[in-house]
């Protein structure tokens, strides 16, 4: 999952994120859930995630993010007035 919150925001920003952000990310989500009792994620912890998942998952790029892409709908924007 973190993978493809990496690569989702990377691509909407067009731009690379720092582990730091994606661990305020998860922390944030956490806090919005009300799951205030999960351990806060550190950067550490981020980096040695995806890492694990990269090295046991090679080609993720060209078959997870795809399908992941095809499947996820962005949630609409409300109008405004």
């Amino acid at each position: 999952m973190l993978c493809l919150v990496q690569h989702s925001v990377e691509s909407s920003l067009q731009h690379r994120v720092t582990n730091k952000t994606i661990a305020n990310l998860v922390n944030a989500g956490f806090h919005v859930d009300g799951n205030l009792k999960q351990k806060a994620v550190d950067e550490d912890s981020i980096r040695k995630n995806l890492a694990h998942f990269k090295r046991n998952n090679p080609l993720w790029q060209n078959e997870i993010a795809p399908a992941f892409a095809r499947n996820f709908q962005p949630p609409e924007k409300p109008e405004t007035k």
